[in-house]
């Protein structure tokens, strides 16, 4: 995820674009594996960067990165990894995205998220999860 981070951050390159998007095909593909992978994905050195790249990125990688994060929360192990990140606030912004599948990804997340504990439940609350429901 740094070097995804490291690409999108040169914009002098013309290839930058076609390399992110590259980087986000492969994160997806092994976000998709089984739950020892999406557990090392969760982990605080890896979920932390993907989520701090996630404004900066083109629609397209971008999609494909909230994917993966909505991949990530499908298995119960990593929803404390994920909480502990503070997944649900740097993601509760995407659901203003004029973008239906970016929302829908978001959508997904938040559901597995808050499924099982009350304390996301609220930190979903509070980081403005509500209004985007109506």
């Amino acid at each position: 995820t740094k070097t995804l981070a490291n690409v999108n951050a040169d914009r002098t390159s013309g290839e930058a674009g076609n390399y992110a998007l590259k980087i986000a095909k492969i994160l997806h593909l092994f976000c998709q594996g089984d739950p020892v992978v999406k557990t090392h994905f969760a982990k605080p050195d890896v979920i932390n960067n993907m989520l701090q790249v996630l404004p900066s990125l083109p629609q397209e990688v971008l999609l494909l990165v909230l994917k993966s994060i909505s991949n990530i929360s499908m298995d119960p192990t990593t929803l404390d990894l994920l909480e502990a990140a503070d997944a649900i606030p740097s993601l509760v912004p995407f659901l203003s995205s004029p973008f239906q599948e970016n929302q829908h990804q978001v959508l997904l997340t938040m559901y597995y998220l808050c499924q099982i504990k009350a304390s996301r439940q609220e930190q979903a609350a509070c980081s403005g999860l509500i209004p985007h429901l109506f």
